[in-house]
């Protein structure tokens, strides 16, 4: 006599398929987050009752009154937003944050297609960058002046002659300071200067 051996197979991910099911199975991503509530009232048999209340309703902030728990899954409240997720089920708008939208705009980065070649412009461009978002270098047109050279460097002429033909061709550098003192600059660098002389030469204090 032979025995008929039967074995049941289950897909690979099957129980994380149905952990992320949103509509279809009874342990749903949505149905677990509405049960995933700490009551702070409780009632006075179990005060630390979670889940939904023994009545089945729930305080809608818009409405301003209790209102049914079976009615927010087929959204015949039409309080929630419903939007459709990555797998085309319609989900509360509430979990979605939309920050990748935010990100893929601020970026200006354009989503692959699938079978599309990858193109090195479709991808973010760092802002330290010398390049747009068309892939040019950027040119600068702006017109300044050299900056003042300084005196002990072994260049100091070369740097003193291309800010005399800056000068010449009208690229005047503001910042430039004349060296050229008053006698009113003069003689207040002599009386600082003698303060810190009288400063300095005091006795150093005793200590008791």
């Amino acid at each position: 006599m032979k025995r008929i051996i039967c074995l049941i197979i289950h897909p690979f991910h099957l129980c994380e398929n149905i952990a992320y099911d949103i509509n279809k199975s009874d342990y749903s991503f949505e149905k677990e987050a509405n049960n995933a509530v700490f009551d702070i009232m409780g009632d006075d048999k179990n005060p630390t009752q979670t889940g939904t209340r023994a009545n089945g309703v729930r305080w809608s902030f818009k409405k301003r009154k209790l209102v049914s728990r079976m009615d927010d899954h087929d959204g015949s409240k039409k309080e929630l937003k419903m939007i459709k997720g990555e797998s085309g089920v319609k989900i509360p708008a509430t979990y979605k944050t939309g920050r990748y939208a935010i990100w893929k705009n601020s970026k200006k980065v354009t989503q692959q297609k699938v079978g599309e070649i990858e193109n090195c412009k479709s991808y973010a461009i760092p802002k330290n960058s010398h390049t747009n978002i068309s892939g040019r270098r950027y040119k600068h047109n702006k017109l300044q002046a050299p900056k003042t050279p300084d005196k002990y460097r072994d260049d100091y002429k070369k740097k003193e002659k291309r800010i005399k033909r800056a000068i010449e061709k009208g690229y005047a550098n503001i910042n430039v300071k004349s060296e050229l003192k008053s006698a009113l600059e003069i003689r207040r660098n002599r009386q600082l200067k003698e303060k810190r002389r009288l400063k300095n030469a005091r006795p150093p204090k005793k200590k008791h």
